[in-house]
């Protein structure tokens, strides 16, 4: 329970200092707070943990593969960030121009990022198997709510702030980094994890200024390369204790003798799935981005598609059938409620949505935009790909 104490004892610390921060400070006094205060408070808690726990032990060469994963995330950041420079136009950042603002940032937040994973990390590692999920939600929630600064600004009504777009730009990364540095932290070196802090904590004043990007995209281009990060961490790394390298070596000794079993069925997975989202199959995934389908199809569901060959509409679509149809280049999921023949005797289908207060859509879908007939659905697993399309305006 010590473990667990001390991070109660810190998280109370911390979410006062937050408050004490949005609530209080006024004018000059957050020169004061960010060179003073905050560091100050990190740095006596830290103090409090090292003395209670000890330190963490030195960045050995079992880390080095480590520290090669977090170099490959960085590169991959850096090159995204270059592509998007070219594609909306870069700026210079005002926090780069001087020596002074630099030393400002390297103590007001790479110092806080060191003393902050230090906590992390040593009081992770020093809690019981029990105790330790405690310890790593708490941590987790309460360090991520430490670094939001913008909540000083909807709590004092900043005109330029959206409580819900800043919901997703600002507290969604933040978790997001939060949570993976604290599985970093469960057998990580300190090093590993103080690398990936203050990376991320700096991203946001040392990269180049995207003047036409949302700051939801933005937002969700942090979070998916911080998981990059943490994917690649976890497939190079080599700070796993003896007991599991000696576990996971007589797992590899066993499945030794008909490795191109595995491999062949690995790689036939994964090639198949591929195929399938590429909509090689006779059946295939739609994803519904609009409500217009609420009550049998609800947004960010994952439709499953039976494909209606060429030529066959006429004999497999009646009326009431939901169909996947393309007009003028945009794909639709609608129900087919009645159909009508051109001139050529073709078949001309009537379609609307199922939401309530839905109305017949103005035109006549032809036989040949039919591309097939829904069967069955996952609620909610294509919500990803919606947020995706909404902030990135495809």
């Amino acid at each position: 329970m010590r473990a667990i104490k001390f991070t109660a004892f810190v998280c109370f610390v911390l979410v006062a200092m937050q408050l004490l921060y949005t609530f209080s400070m006024t004018g000059f006094d957050l020169n004061i707070y960010h060179l003073g205060i905050r560091p100050g408070i990190f740095a006596a808690l830290a103090a409090i943990v090292y003395f209670a726990f000890g330190g963490v032990r030195r960045a050995n060469r079992k880390a080095f593969n480590s520290r090669i994963g977090m170099i490959v995330a960085v590169l991959l950041l850096c090159i995204t960030f270059l592509l998007m420079s070219f594609h909306f136009g870069a700026a210079i950042n005002y926090h780069v121009v001087n020596w002074y603002q630099r030393g400002w940032n390297a103590w007001s937040i790479g110092g806080v990022v060191v003393f902050r994973e230090f906590i992390r990390i040593r009081l992770i590692q020093s809690s019981k198997d029990a105790e330790r999920p405690w310890v790593i939600l708490l941590l987790t929630i309460v360090l991520a709510f430490a670094q939001l600064d913008s909540f000083r600004d909807i709590y004092r009504g900043a005109q330029h702030i959206d409580p819900t777009a800043y919901a997703f730009s600002a507290v969604f990364p933040a978790i997001t980094i939060s949570a993976v540095a604290s599985f970093k932290s469960v057998e990580g070196t300190f090093l590993t994890v103080l690398l990936f802090g203050l990376f991320y904590s700096f991203v946001w004043r040392i990269m180049p200024i995207l003047p036409y990007v949302e700051p939801l995209t933005w937002a969700l281009v942090v979070t998916v390369l911080a998981f990059v990060s943490a994917i690649i961490y976890y497939f190079v790394m080599d700070d796993r204790p003896p007991a599991r390298k000696r576990r996971d070596a007589m797992r590899a000794k066993y499945f030794e003798k008909k490795p191109w079993i595995m491999n062949t069925a690995t790689a036939a997975v994964l090639i198949a799935l591929v195929a399938f989202f590429m909509g090689a199959f006779p059946i295939y995934p739609v994803t519904i981005l609009t409500g217009s389908m609420e009550g049998t199809f609800n947004q960010g569901s994952i439709v499953f598609v039976r494909r209606v060959p060429e030529g066959r509409a006429y004999d497999m679509v009646g009326e009431g059938y939901i169909i996947h149809f393309r007009r003028n280049r945009i794909e639709y999921i609608h129900r087919a409620v009645g159909f009508e023949h051109g001139e050529d005797g073709r078949r001309e289908y009537l379609t609307m949505g199922d939401a309530p207060g839905a109305i017949v859509d103005p035109w006549r879908t032809t036989q040949d935009d039919v591309l097939g007939i829904a069967v069955a659905q996952l609620p909610f697993l294509g919500w990803p790909y919606v947020i995706l399309r909404f902030a990135t305006g495809l």
